[in-house]
């Protein structure tokens, strides 16, 4: 920025005392021209000085309206110049409100950041710990497929069983057919023996031998006798087995039912055998009655006797044998229920087991559902978190630009009064070299009797330049305007003039301090700055 200083502080006192000399020397002269006007009448100079004191006046006139026209100009760019501070205070304000927002937000960004990272370990935690029950799912559904394999094995163990009980009790039912069979064979012996007692009564005379053969047969007839009671106890003891295991098959498998009523049928032809033995050894006991008064024809019967003996001993003896097989089958009808009841008991645990089993998976269902349901309600949350962010990024993306566009804003202010403060220090500038020049040819016209053309109008030229050089300085600075010094002016007559107050003369003189420093260094023809009254 050029200097603002005046050029011409170092010449205030030779000034002074030429402008003294001045306006003395003027004084005289204009008291001589007024006596000489008096005396002699107004002659052509003095009509010349009228005519040219009128222009002065329009001059003063159109003066005073440029100076009007300057101050509402000068009013106008001040007005500008506030309004351009204020709306970069504003900005800067605003600048500083959106820097703040901006922090803001990027703070709310980050705290969305931590907590999207926070509901995005949560997911994966509850990932992991979905993997984990889907993983113990199938395994307890492997464990549910096991375990019904080997329900389904128990379930054939018990089929093969059930088959078995069924071939145990159709084999019993055939050692029971074979035993009707020799119940009838031994009906067929009793008949002979009958026939044998009555050829017996026939035989008086071999009653003796007779008698002791017939104890004897008598006495193999009761061990026939304990042999058919011991059979009907083991049927007894059968029957009672029989009808437990019935009545315990019966609980679990509805086709047993079929098996037990043969069984049933089975015995009451047993019961009815024993019925038939018995009245079998009825009629041997009377035929033994018989015998004793038939001893005359016991020894023509001796024949058929041994042959009914052997026969009987054969009858009992594969009565013995179905016996035996009676009591295998049994054995084996035990062992088969026992098997039964081992399969049952592992058909029980298994099903206990397959219960707990598809307890358990119902529980890890639940358990799933849950994660399940906390991984969508974080999902839901991540999102929500992630949009949250998104906004902030855009509404901070918003923010920034607002702040560069107002950046730009405060930064074509400053630009714009850093280059009217480079303007007004231009202008300064120009005015006081402006006015120096003035002095110069205004010094140089004062030791002249008369100017040259040339001369006269470097002067005009100065003059105008400097007035619109003062006038930017006006109007960059809001001033009122401009005025060129008159001659017999000072600094406090014109604060008169202007302010109706002579004491605001300072004012002028801060006002026009790049020229001036000393209110005694105003001439004719300097251009000052009349700045805008203030209260002292």
């Amino acid at each position: 920025m050029p200097p603002s200083t005046s050029p011409r502080r170092g010449k205030a006192q030779p000034w002074s005392l030429r402008r003294i000399g001045l306006m003395t020397a003027a004084a005289i002269f204009v008291l001589a021209i007024q006596g000489l006007l008096v005396s002699c009448g107004p002659s052509q100079q003095q009509q010349e000085l009228t005519a040219e004191n009128a222009g002065l006046k329009e001059q003063l006139a159109s003066l005073r309206t440029d100076l009007d026209a300057s101050a509402a100009q000068q009013q106008q760019t001040l007005a500008e110049v506030a309004a351009a501070v204020a709306e970069r205070d504003a900005a800067a304000a605003d600048a500083k409100a959106v820097r703040q927002e901006l922090v803001e937000a990027r703070a709310t960004v980050d705290a969305l950041q931590a907590q999207v990272a926070t509901l995005t370990s949560d997911l994966e935690a509850a990932g992991t710990a979905q993997d984990a029950a889907q993983a113990k799912l199938d395994a307890l559904v492997e464990t549910q497929v096991g375990r019904q394999a080997a329900l389904a094995d128990a379930d054939t163990t018990l089929a093969e069983a059930n088959a078995r009980v069924l071939s145990l009790t159709q084999e019993i039912q055939d050692s029971l057919a074979a035993r009707d069979e020799l119940e009838t064979q031994a009906e067929a012996a009793e008949r002979q023996l009958a026939d044998a007692r009555l050829s017996i009564n026939e035989l008086q005379g071999r009653v003796d031998a007779t008698t002791a053969e017939l104890a004897a047969q008598a006495a193999a007839g009761a061990a026939q006798s304990e042999a058919s009671t011991t059979l009907r106890s083991d049927n007894e003891e059968l029957k009672t087995q029989l009808a437990t295991l019935q009545a315990q098959s019966s609980d679990m498998r509805r086709a047993r039912d079929s098996a037990q009523v043969t069984l049933s049928d089975a015995q009451a032809a047993t019961a009815k055998a024993e019925e038939r033995l018995l009245a079998a050894e009825t009629e041997r006991d009377a035929a033994l009655a018989k015998a004793d008064a038939a001893e005359a024809s016991r020894a023509s019967s001796d024949a058929a006797l041994a042959d009914a003996t052997r026969q009987l001993e054969a009858s009992t003896t594969t009565l013995a044998e179905l016996q035996a097989s009676a009591a295998t089958a049994d054995n084996a009808l035990v062992t088969a229920l026992a098997e039964l009841r081992t399969a049952q008991d592992s058909l029980s645990a298994a099903n206990a087991e397959l219960e707990n089993t598809q307890q358990q998976r119902d529980e890890a269902l639940q358990d799933l559902a849950t994660m399940e349901a906390s991984r969508d309600a974080a999902l839901s949350a991540r999102a929500e978190a992630q949009a949250a962010r998104d906004a902030a990024n855009s509404e901070s993306q918003t923010l920034q630009k607002r702040l560069d566009q107002i950046q730009a804003r405060e930064i074509a202010l400053e630009q714009r009064l850093g280059a009217t403060a480079t303007d007004l220090g231009q202008a300064q500038f120009e005015a006081a070299d402006l006015t120096t020049r003035l002095e110069s040819l205004l010094d140089q016209r004062s030791g002249l009797e008369q100017i040259t053309d040339t001369q006269q109008r470097e002067l005009d030229r100065v003059r105008g330049d400097l007035e619109v050089a003062q006038q930017r300085v006006a109007t960059l600075t809001g001033a009122r305007g401009i005025y060129t010094v008159q001659p017999s002016d000072s600094l406090s007559t014109i604060a008169t003039f202007f302010y109706r107050q002579g004491a605001l003369w300072p004012q002028i003189l801060s006002a026009n301090g790049h020229l001036i420093d000393d209110a005694d260094l105003i001439f004719p023809g300097m251009v000052l700055i009349i700045p805008q009254a203030a209260t002292p």
